[in-house]
């Protein structure tokens, strides 16, 4: 059980990051309705669901259910990256409840796993797939679990650079590098480039170039 201390401790952090880091809050909302948004379409109650999404984070990490490394891992990475996968089990559980019946072709095809379109010819993936779907893939599936290259590939997709990255996680330039280069490689692996060629240009030219 965690000591009062750390609760309050954690508490005190969370609070400071709601009142005094409005901004990046505010764009953890607003991130989190993208991505429930686009698979769940967009209505108010969209908005009021990403808002308590990161209601319940925050309730995690402050009774120690969802576990913070405060040595390690600034509040701000720990919040973003749970909120993704509570987003990514929010997405499945709603679209469990979803009547079969109104389930249209149009809407097979727009939930068509990605793992399948990685197996489909080129000439038949175009409006199949976005950056968007692709990076969510990229976060859930390729390094699900691997919450430091979650962190680091969320930092790339923010345009910062390798040593802007190494402050960021409190590492030397060298121990980023080897961990940016492993994240490129392993993505490249797993995604044909002409799925890879919906990224940003300049995460494209990242990733292409360790393969």
């Amino acid at each position: 059980m965690e000591s009062e201390n750390i609760v309050r401790q954690r508490a005190k952090a969370v609070e400071f990051l709601i009142k005094n880091q409005k901004d990046t809050y505010l764009n953890m909302v607003h991130k989190t309705r993208l991505r429930l948004g686009m698979a769940l379409g967009f209505s108010p109650r969209v908005t009021t669901l990403a808002e308590g999404i990161l209601n319940e984070v925050f309730s995690d990490i402050i009774d120690g259910t969802r576990e913070w490394n405060m040595e390690k891992y600034k509040l701000v990475q720990v919040v973003w990256m749970a909120a993704k996968s509570e987003v990514s089990a929010r997405i499945k559980k709603e679209k469990r409840f979803v009547p079969a019946q109104t389930v249209s072709k149009a809407d097979e095809d727009n939930n068509k796993c990605i793992d399948d379109l990685v197996n489909t010819k080129p000439e038949d993936i175009e409006g199949s797939v976005d950056a968007e779907t692709i990076q969510s893939y990229c976060f859930d599936t390729i390094l699900k679990g691997d919450d430091d290259s979650q962190i680091i590939l969320d930092e790339m997709l923010k345009g910062k650079k390798q040593k802007q990255i190494a402050e960021y996680l409190g590492t030397t330039p060298d121990e980023a590098e080897i961990k940016i280069r492993n994240i490129r490689r392993t993505i490249a692996r797993q995604i044909p480039q002409y799925m890879l060629e919906n990224l940003p240009k300049s995460l494209i030219t990242k990733i292409l170039n360790q393969t």
